[in-house]
């Protein structure tokens, strides 16, 4: 049976705000999973930071934009994650293109995590984050997928080895 993973988006009002957050995640010791971090400095210059093997979410956000994440609602992120990691999953690599149009649709000097982790490290994960001042999207990821979605982890983990 796979295990329930949930997608967790925090988004903060500083540049440096997502990687204080990675940093208070691992200092606390709590299972976060894996993930990105994007950051866009006051001037606009923008960085991403591939921290946690991130092959696995080749594609993701093709179609869903960073706006959704930042919105009330957020479905088009979850739904773009979700649905790329089943219908990408030969195409290991982010466009970069898509990577810096997220990061470029931070406001400046803002920044953003995003992690995709086991159901039993939410609450955990959430609370740094929040924490930290992160403004969440947490979403589960549909039971029926997770067979899917285990099988592209495990694809890309072998990739990379």
């Amino acid at each position: 049976m796979a295990k329930e993973k949930q997608i967790i988006v925090g988004t903060f009002d500083t540049k440096n705000g997502a990687k204080d957050a990675l940093r208070a995640l691992k200092y606390k010791m709590v299972k976060h999973g894996k993930g990105m971090v994007l950051s866009k400095s006051e001037k606009g210059k923008v960085k991403v930071k591939d921290t946690f093997n991130w092959g696995v979410f080749a594609g993701a956000f093709i179609g869903a934009s960073v706006g959704d994440a930042v919105s009330e609602t957020g479905g088009n992120v979850v739904g773009g994650l979700v649905g790329g990691l089943v219908a990408d999953k030969l195409d290991r690599d982010f466009p970069k293109d898509q990577i810096n149009g997220m990061a470029q649709s931070l406001a400046p000097d803002h920044s953003m995590i995003i992690l995709l982790t086991n159901a039993k490290s939410v609450e955990k994960v959430e609370n740094v984050l929040t924490e930290a001042g992160g403004h969440l999207l947490s979403h589960p990821i549909s039971a029926d997928l997770m067979p899917e979605l285990e099988e592209a982890i495990a694809a890309a983990e072998e990739e990379d080895i």
